[in-house]
């Protein structure tokens, strides 16, 4: 009996003690730091509040000049409210306005620009309330203000493709394909190479590609010139960098020395021989050789075709208010290299003076320059191609 009763007693300790310490770890969890406490709270707001009251947030695009716009973003049902909205642009606080103004404006934005735009609504009684996170791209605009020059093709596909006053689009050859809501033209000029541009020395003219727009609506007054790149020019023939070859030098030919050459009859009677000595040539003396001719020049290599006028294809879906002028040139072909001038003669040989009692020549004559080279030939002009308006179930071509 005893040994029952202690028995019972250690196991009523063991679970006091097993109670208590649960007891403890219980309070432990339910009283935790207050610092974390209001993070954990803030965090359970963010969760579950963000867009709460913001998400009546509505924008549209002011336009301030082709190109440019300012976003105006606008809120609802928060009059009754107090706070601030703090306004960050891709990460950056601009602006902190009073939520009751409903309404706030961020200028200049680029069309087809993509902004972050986040909105925090902030009382000063409870804090953070609301967050609003949204991108927000700008309309998608074709703008050409004074010139553009392609250097690879072009596609678009957008809301507007607007030409400011006595801009040009230059498409050097590359293709362009637009399609678009409306096409606004002011007195601007769309062209494939500007007037005269020709090739590269011994390079083929280029064509000037494929210019397709497509439009709903246009509006204004647009020429178009399709023209193709005329043809670079031959190269010259390569000149001689050096003579024809010298004339050889002659000979002076060869004396001798004779003590008594033949005998001289003395001025008087007397029949005794005197003899005189003298230097005689015993092989005569060459004169030197002429110089030779010189070669023909080479010839210049032929002139390179011309481009293709190019193909332009304009179609007018809804409304046509566009006044639209086409001209189509071909390129012409490159001229042909001019032919070089023909090899320089080589130098005669010089003068011989025989020697004692040999022959004395005269210096060789020099040889001839040659013939000047061929030029080449003019090098073919490119094709005249379609150049087409289509508008209310009609086709016009050029």
């Amino acid at each position: 009996m005893k040994k029952t009763l202690i028995l019972y007693c250690l196991i009523y300790l063991t679970a006091c003690s097993v109670s208590l310490r649960d007891q403890k770890k219980a309070e432990t969890q339910v009283s935790p730091d207050p610092q974390v406490q209001q993070e954990n709270n803030l965090d359970k707001n963010l969760k579950t509040e963000i867009c709460k009251y913001l998400c009546s947030l509505s924008w549209s695009f002011l336009e301030v000049e082709p190109g440019t716009y300012n976003l105006k973003l606008q809120w609802k049902n928060l009059d009754q409210s107090e706070g601030k909205i703090r306004f960050y642009l891709d990460s950056k606080l601009i602006s902190s306005e009073d939520v009751k103004k409903e309404e706030f404006i961020i200028s200049q934005i680029g069309s087809n620009e993509e902004q972050k735009i986040q909105l925090e609504w902030i009382s000063q009684k409870d804090g953070l309330i609301d967050v609003r996170e949204q991108n927000i791209k700008g309309p998608l605009e074709l703008v050409i203000k004074d010139s553009l020059y392609l250097q690879n093709d072009l596609v678009f596909n957008g809301e507007r493709v607007y030409f400011y006053k006595n801009s040009k689009l230059i498409t050097n050859g590359f293709n362009v394909k637009i399609q678009t809501q409306k096409l606004q033209v002011d007195q601007a000029e769309i062209l494939t190479f500007e007037d005269g541009s020709k090739a590269n020395l011994n390079q083929i003219g280029k064509s000037g590609g494929e210019i397709s727009i497509e439009a709903n609506e246009t509006q204004g007054s647009l020429q178009v010139n399709m023209r193709g790149q005329h043809g670079g020019d031959g190269i010259n023939g390569e000149p001689w960098s050096y003579s024809a070859p010298n004339g050889q030098t002659g000979d002076a030919g060869q004396s001798e020395y004779d003590s008594c050459v033949r005998p001289v009859v003395s001025n008087t009677n007397s029949d005794t021989s005197i003899c005189r000595s003298r230097y005689y040539c015993s092989r005569e003396s060459v004169g030197s050789a002429p110089g030779a001719n010189g070669q023909p020049g080479r010839s210049g290599s032929n002139g390179l075709s011309g481009g293709d006028s190019g193909i332009f294809e304009l179609k007018i879906l809804t409304t046509n208010n566009l006044d639209v002028k086409v001209n189509t040139q071909v390129g012409f072909g490159g001229l042909g290299g001019l032919g070089s001038p023909g090899q320089m003669g080589g130098l005669g040989g010089p003068e011989i003076r025989g020697v004692a009692n040999c022959r004395k020549h005269a210096a060789a004559p020099n040889g001839q320059q040659g013939p000047a080279g061929q030029n080449g030939q003019t090098g073919a002009s490119g094709n005249k191609q379609s150049a087409c308006i289509s508008y209310d179930n009609s086709r016009f071509c050029y």
